[in-house]
């Protein structure tokens, strides 16, 4: 279950050996349906209840 963050939900990344990576806050409304080594795709209602397909990219900072 992700955290309350300021637009949307904050998210704690492990690696395999369950080791704190760091956090990753996803916006608002985002429905997540994958995760790559880069990326993060998902799918936010729209307003008018139109469905939108976002890809974001993840870019790894710090020592990994």
């Amino acid at each position: 279950m992700p955290g309350e963050a300021e637009n949307g939900a904050l998210w704690t990344v492990f690696d395999p050996e369950g080791h704190v990576l760091g956090l990753v806050e996803t916006p608002e409304r985002l429905k997540i349906y994958e995760i790559g080594g880069d990326y993060l795709l998902g799918k936010v209602e729209g307003t008018l209840g139109v469905d939108h397909i976002q890809i974001w990219a993840l870019n790894r900072t710090g020592g990994q």
